[in-house]
């Protein structure tokens, strides 16, 4: 059985060193929020 490695969506190193807005973005900009926003209009 082999073993599947997942690369990370973000380092956590590089996520500690960041402001908080940056962190924020770095973290919820690959998600596509869009048909979550629909919801709520």
């Amino acid at each position: 059985m082999s073993i599947i490695q997942q690369p990370t969506l973000f380092d956590i190193q590089i996520l500690q060193e960041l402001e908080i807005e940056a962190k924020y973005q770095e973290i919820f900009s690959p998600l596509e929020l869009t048909p979550l926003v629909a919801l709520f209009q």
